[in-house]
């Protein structure tokens, strides 16, 4: 999914309103955001994955945080998806189709980074696992409230049972507190387009989102240009 910051001009977008193409491989469609990141990132999840981990990427977007995140850390085994998601800066679908070739454009000189599948969050999801983590990035300020219910159930059915891990990065306020003017104007701008559980979430609708299918936040880390990423460990008790 797009960062928080793909409120771009319009001169760095394709006439369907999409993020560009990569001149040198038309396959891959080019976020200039995601470098922001990344770095930050991977820098948590080593914190927290062990290796030899395997984790499952939902929304992965174009491709780029996978691409990297597979580089940083080469014991670990990824399995990106996708589906019509708003992966664009202007919030507009784009084919499944397109968004697995781009994926799989970046990662395909990486022996960890399983094909891109499709996997649409909100119903039963088409993988098996175990998985040590899922993980999701700009993912629940732009999906339905189905979605939101349905990262944590679809977590819930494919994570290691004693030890899974959820990893939710992007934008969030904390008690009310949207943190910086480039998320309040995001809130703004998905807020005004009026559809169901489009909007920035507080970090407390995030845990109490959680809860329901059993997992407690262990952990809230900070990355540049005040995006969070919460971490969601199975309930012991």
């Amino acid at each position: 999914m797009f960062t928080q910051e793909c409120l771009c001009g319009q001169d760095e977008l394709e006439d369907d309103g999409r993020f560009p193409r990569d001149p040198e491989d038309k396959r891959k469609r080019v976020s200039p955001h995601c470098d922001a990141e990344k770095i930050a990132l991977a820098t948590v999840l080593r914190t927290h994955l062990p290796r030899c981990s395997c984790v499952l990427e939902v929304g992965s977007g174009t491709g780029q945080h996978v691409a990297h995140l597979a580089k940083a850390m080469p014991s670990v085994s990824w399995q990106p998806s996708e589906w019509s998601g708003c992966a664009s800066p202007l919030f507009s679908r784009s084919p499944v189709e397109e968004n697995l070739q781009s994926i799989d454009a970046y990662c395909e000189q990486l022996q960890n980074v399983k094909p891109a599948i499709a996997v649409d969050v909100s119903s039963n999801w088409p993988v098996k696992g175990p998985f040590r983590a899922v993980l999701a990035c700009n993912f629940l300020h732009i999906v339905s409230p189905e979605a939101k219910r349905g990262l944590f159930r679809g977590a819930n059915s494919v994570l290691n049972k004693s030890r899974g891990l959820v990893f939710v990065a992007g934008p969030c306020a904390i008690d009310g507190d949207l943190l910086c003017d480039t998320n309040r104007a995001l809130d703004h701008t998905l807020k005004s387009k009026n559809l169901p559980g489009w909007g920035v979430m507080d970090v407390a609708d995030v845990d109490a989102l959680a809860a329901d299918f059993g997992f407690d936040r262990i952990a809230l880390e900070r990355m540049p240009n005040h995006a969070l990423v919460l971490v969601y460990a199975k309930c012991t008790d």
